[in-house]
């Protein structure tokens, strides 16, 4: 289950740090009825 969401999520990123905790998340937010919240872990003193 979540295979789409998962794909969708990993493209583009650097580091999942639990894939399960991941599928927890989304299988939580499926059930509450409400979006997905995924934090956007960027530096900002980073010159990119």
């Amino acid at each position: 289950m979540f295979e789409k969401e998962m794909k969708i999520i990993e493209k583009g990123t650097e580091e999942i740090i639990s894939k399960e905790l991941m599928l927890t998340k989304l299988q939580k937010a499926e059930d509450e009825n409400r979006p997905l919240r995924i934090k956007y872990g960027i530096d900002p003193t980073g010159y990119e």
